[in-house]
């Protein structure tokens, strides 16, 4: 029996004329009720009906990626229990009913990337005890919605992505459940405040993404709790400052972006990281790389200095960093080497 149906990129609007609506219980065949993977993207649905897939009850993955869908009925997914991936990227939603994944116990991704959601309507993922994978980036989510009960009871979670929202700031309970988390993606949001522990139970993130937001000054202990976190992306925030202890507590950290900020020093909090193998400070104001900041760098690889102020570079400037390999200094004002 039919098991995978793929009816991308054609041109239907109305789930009708796919046998899968009306729902009819004394014609079974209507709709072969074994699928377990169906492909609906690139079409042109712009509504999803109560009950839309009740008659595939053994769906396991669902992708309705590029339609125009605008509205999303309380129980579309009525009957979907073994539900695992649903892909709703890339539609015009605003909001999804607070029930929508009432009947999805089973789900472990949810894909809803590239819509225009500003709702997160409370308990819209409660008891989704088994997610690993949640994309909301591109959408049109704030502070307000975008809260302590949002993503509560997500034990599971190993991926989230809130990138180009428009959040505001991190407060110590937004993630609190997330202890699982291993990659979260805040890109191109409009976050200027990052609380004291707002990371503090993600034992398990080895990703941090904070890339083009409004941070001015990273405070101290911001990686608090991150002991394993071994990539973070601080860069193109206007990030003038960062607090001597600020690294503390992510001695494993491997990769760390710095650029497109306003530092017109190497930041001495570098110090605890030994581990460091890749470094980018381009795009800064940094004028004399003479610093003892360098000093435990052992494990540097890499260091990109391009676009600062930086005219000397004295023969001992790198002299403590015996694993170095790749030095970038363009675009600097360098008179002599």
């Amino acid at each position: 029996s039919l098991v995978h149906l793929n009816l991308s990129s054609c041109f239907l609007r109305d789930f009708r004329s796919i046998g899968i609506l009306p729902l009819d219980p004394t014609n079974p065949q209507n709709c072969p009720n074994h699928i377990r993977v169906l492909d609906l993207s690139s079409n042109h649905f712009s509504l999803l009906p109560p009950a839309t897939f009740a008659s595939v009850t053994e769906l396991e993955e669902l992708t309705l990626d590029l339609n125009s869908i605008t509205i999303a009925a309380e129980r579309a997914l009525l009957g979907l229990t073994q539900l695992k991936v649903i892909r709703l990227a890339g539609n015009q939603l605003t909001s999804l009913p607070p029930e929508f994944f009432k009947d999805n116990r089973a789900l472990k991704e949810i894909h809803l990337g590239n819509n225009s959601l500003s709702v997160i309507a409370p308990g819209l993922f409660s008891g989704l005890e088994h997610l690993v994978v949640l994309d909301l980036a591109h959408n049109e989510l704030t502070t307000e919605w975008v809260n302590g009960e949002t993503f509560r009871g997500l034990v599971r979670l190993i991926v989230l992505n809130l990138a180009h929202n428009d959040l505001t700031k991190v407060d110590t309970i937004l993630f609190r459940d997330l202890s699982s988390l291993q990659v979260l993606n805040l890109e191109s949001n409009q976050i200027s405040v990052i609380a004291e522990g707002a990371f503090g139970g993600m034992y398990n993130l080895h990703t941090l993404l904070v890339s083009h937001n409004d941070l001015k000054i990273i405070d101290p202990f911001i990686c608090n709790g991150l002991f394993v976190l071994s990539f973070l992306a601080l860069d193109n925030n206007g990030i003038t400052s960062v607090a001597p202890n600020s690294f503390q507590n992510c001695s494993n950290l491997i990769d760390l972006n710095l650029s497109g900020n306003k530092l017109d020093r190497i930041p001495e909090a570098l110090t605890t990281l030994s581990l460091l193998k890749t470094l980018d400070l381009g795009e800064n104001k940094i004028q004399d790389i003479r610093n003892a900041s360098y000093q435990h760098l052992g494990s540097l690889y890499g260091l990109r200095l391009t676009d600062n102020l930086i005219e000397n570079v004295p023969a001992s400037a790198f002299s403590d960093l015996p694993s170095l390999k790749i030095i970038n200094l363009a675009k600097n004002n360098i008179t002599s080497v």
